[in-house]
């Protein structure tokens, strides 16, 4: 899944370079994404809107981080 694989490197990416952001990012992730192994996106907003399963679990997630500037 190519979202799965882009989010994870964003993330990892975006870990590196905090304190040098220009906006507060919220990492988010989903236990039940990619056959239940979990996997997590980035954010603008702390409202959930999980990407990975759409409107079917929309609301599936939790912030696990807070990278700010």
């Amino acid at each position: 899944m190519a979202f799965l694989d882009l989010s994870s490197v964003t993330v990892s990416w975006s870990k590196k370079v905090e304190g040098k952001l220009n906006k507060t990012l919220y990492v988010q992730y989903c236990p039940m994404a990619d056959n239940n192994n979990g996997a997590q996106w980035l954010s603008e907003k702390k409202n959930i809107e999980n990407p990975y399963f759409g409107k079917k679990m929309h609301k599936c997630g939790a912030i696990t981080n807070t990278l700010t500037n």
